[in-house]
């Protein structure tokens, strides 16, 4: 199975029908439900023999029309590696499927499933299969691209059967005041008092949107609230954008950026956060080149926002959690440079950063065994504490010269 990498971290499946597919996948984990749907995620498509890259509009229309082809595909409890690689082969299509969304299913890329289709679109096959893992897809350039919903990105875990149960009613059953009633609401950020009427409110916005699948007319009323919403268990969460957003941050990843720019760095996390990202005007421009130009990091196994932390502590940048997504903003270094003349704007952040550095850092444990971190400054310390550090830092000092004098030799 080729591994192709279009960006750093940017991990995608490829597979050619004329490569040979020979693997073996373990069965479905033991205790598993008899009535889960079997099924597995990957990427499977065609690769071209041409040495030239066609034109982009060229590119577009034959995904089109391999969309409108018909299949056919008769699998049984087969990984859905293979079944990706059967209809790839029967459009002629690439189709693309991240690491990140193998991570949300729950047996990750063991998932397995079975299907009949005879004589379908592409199109139809591919909205019928996805829809059951909660996925969807779009027409890239070249290609399929095979992505979350958003209901399940704000899940940030692997989901649930009964979660994609969920979600598989929703996009596939249109909305009424029946189904609205035959479900389950939990209003994690409603005030005291509002346990009743913010129920009916929902249903008040969802009546007013109009006729559609439930799943869009619901999203369209949460909108109209500044809510979003995701299964969590067999009941429906919602909550403020802003909390569907820290819930997003909280996917834990491993990192390792090497030559990696600033920015490609923070559009990474926030791709596998799936979020949108804003920057300041100036935000990364005012840090000094090295820092912007080659950020080195590697984390293991840490949250999105413990990275954002780290990477916010070490070049001085904050960050915050707004209802769109996630703003970088520039520090006092940044607006330290703002002054300054354009040849000067690298020295002065290089002088701001060394003359205010990282002096401590401060690590808060949370009950779900998740840790925040927080970089200290010394500009953060009052006066009569830093003035302790430093007496902290000579004494150390003296003893380092004390032992080291008394190790010399003698002549």
């Amino acid at each position: 199975m080729p591994l192709m990498t279009q960006s750093h971290h940017r991990a995608l499946y490829a597979l050619s029908p004329l490569l040979t597919l020979v693997f073996s996948l373990p069965a479905l984990a033991a205790g598993a439900p008899a009535n889960a749907p079997a099924m597995k995620i990957i990427v499977a498509g065609t690769v071209s023999q041409s040495t030239s890259r066609p034109a982009e509009d060229e590119s577009a229309i034959r995904v089109i029309k391999a969309l409108d082809r018909p299949v056919d595909l008769n699998v049984t409890d087969a990984p859905i590696l293979e079944v990706m690689q059967l209809l790839a082969e029967a459009g002629d299509v690439t189709i693309e499927i991240q690491n990140e969304t193998l991570d949300l299913l729950p047996y990750g890329s063991d998932t397995r499933m079975t299907a009949t289709i005879e004589h379908r679109s592409l199109r139809e096959s591919l909205t019928e299969l996805l829809r059951r893992l909660g996925l969807g897809f779009e027409e890239g350039v070249d290609r399929i691209l095979v992505e979350p919903t958003q209901p399940l990105r704000r899940i940030a875990r692997r989901a649930k059967w009964e979660e994609l149960d969920m979600l598989y009613k929703l996009y596939s059953t249109t909305w009424s005041r029946e189904l609205f009633d035959s479900l389950q609401f939990q209003f994690q950020d409603a005030r005291v008092g509002y346990a009743d009427a913010n129920p009916e409110r929902l249903a008040e916005v969802t009546g007013g949107v109009g006729t559609g699948l439930a799943a869009e007319v619901l999203e369209l009323a949460c909108d109209k609230y500044g809510w979003a919403w995701a299964p969590s268990g067999e009941i429906i969460a919602i909550m403020s954008k802003t909390r569907a957003i820290e819930r997003q941050l909280s996917k834990k990843v491993t990192v390792d950026y090497v030559q990696t720019s600033l920015k490609d760095v923070l559009v990474d996390l926030t791709r596998r956060a799936g979020v949108s990202l804003e920057m300041e005007p100036g935000a990364l421009a005012s840090l000094p080149p090295h820092v912007f130009e080659r950020f080195p990091l590697r984390m293991e196994a840490a949250t999105i926002r413990q990275v954002l932390e780290w990477i916010c502590g070490l070049t001085g940048l904050s960050y915050s959690i707004e209802p769109n997504g996630i703003r970088i903003s520039g520090s006092n270094v940044a607006t330290a440079t703002n002054v300054q003349g354009e040849g000067q704007t690298s020295d002065a952040a290089i002088r701001a950063l060394r003359t205010n550095v990282i002096v401590g850092q401060i690590n808060i444990t949370n009950p779900d065994g998740s840790t925040f971190s927080f970089f200290i400054r010394e500009d953060d310390l009052p006066p009569e504490v830093n003035e302790m550090r430093k007496a902290k830092i000579r004494n150390a000092i003296n003893q380092i010269r004390q032992t080291l004098g008394r190790e010399q030799p003698k002549d």
